[in-house]
């Protein structure tokens, strides 16, 4: 009996019934594509990830020396690190690339959609593809990038993308990324110029005569006074990479929510951001005049008593330390 009422319930409401149906059946297709297509993106973005080997974690600072990496080397379950200097700067037709200085690419490695691999004894831009397909850049363009008195007259050797800048933003205020006006380069340590070096150590100094700066400074390597703001860490086992973060000093949680600090022999604050395969972001340092030498002062002195008195400088060895801040 109630088996033919549901067949004549049916047969009377036909309509409503089939629209009810294809409501139901069109949901779950709509939901099931979407789940696979967004599974697909994150085994795309993890093979991607895996592939170009992206860092663990990222270890941001004012300065980190040669022998700040090989302290954070020396942490267990460090596989490996690279020091990086991160700046912006504007291109010569108003746009603005976040330039990345690298002593070498074995993490967060390079893919090259055309070009050259990465070498550090190569003079060259490789440079973001989406930022030079939006403004027609090819390989074998030469780029203007400016920043302060340093001007990067640089031939494009490649085009590629990085596992750690697939969402990059010129500022806080972008909701998504513009790559017509803001894109990534990545370029060799080498390209920053030992004059330019000299100069901003001589003007921290206050020293206008090259002579005596080369009487005060003895062994000059310019090498030795270049900031790097940042040290990409590759951890040896992924479910290793809290015992690394816990080589830490304690921090506030009000102060620095996201953060971990870890302190080495030098006994600078480093801080370890969030893990970047949760593709989190954060500021990149800039370069600013704040790092003032400590006993600038006393060399002031120094050297306004040498002009004064117009006598040959005596010889003293002297090496101040790096002097051009992020």
């Amino acid at each position: 009996m109630l088996k033919r009422k549901m067949f004549r319930d049916i047969k009377n409401n036909l309509s409503q019934f089939i629209t009810i149906f294809l409501m139901i059946m069109i949901g779950i297709m709509v939901y099931s594509g979407i789940k696979a297509y967004m599974d697909g993106m994150t085994k795309t973005r993890d093979t991607f990830n895996t592939e170009n080997n992206i860092h663990d974690l990222e270890v941001i600072g004012p300065n980190f020396t040669e022998e700040d990496l090989k302290e954070i080397k020396k942490i267990n379950n460090v596989k490996d690190a690279e020091r990086k200097l991160s700046i912006t700067g504007p291109t010569d037709n108003d746009k603005t690339l976040l330039l990345n200085f690298i002593e070498s690419n074995n993490i967060s490695k390079f893919y090259i959609i055309e070009g050259e691999e990465f070498k550090e004894n190569k003079k060259g831009v490789w440079l973001d593809n989406f930022y030079a397909k939006e403004n027609n850049i090819k390989v074998g363009d030469i780029i203007t990038v400016k920043y302060e008195e340093l001007n990067l007259k640089e031939k494009v050797l490649g085009l590629i993308n990085v596992p750690d800048h697939l969402y990059d933003t010129r500022d806080e205020s972008e909701l998504y990324p513009d790559r017509k006006e803001f894109g990534f380069a990545y370029l060799s340590i080498n390209e920053i110029t030992e004059e330019y070096i000299q100069n901003k150590v001589m003007k921290e100094l206050k020293i206008e005569n090259k002579e005596i700066f080369n009487q005060m400074v003895k062994d000059f390597n310019y090498k030795d006074y270049i900031i790097f703001n940042n040290v990409m860490v590759d951890v040896d086992d992924n479910e290793k990479r809290e015992e690394v973060k816990k080589t830490r000093t304690g921090v506030s949680d009000e102060i620095i929510s996201d953060r971990e600090i870890v302190k080495t022999r030098t006994n600078n604050n480093f801080a370890f951001p969030i893990e970047m395969d949760e593709l989190d972001t954060f500021e990149v340092p800039k370069y600013s005049n704040q790092n003032i030498l400590a006993k600038k002062k006393e060399e002031e002195k120094k050297v306004s008593t040498l002009y004064s008195k117009k006598e040959e400088p005596k010889p003293k060895r002297f090496k101040p330390t790096p002097v051009i801040s992020p």
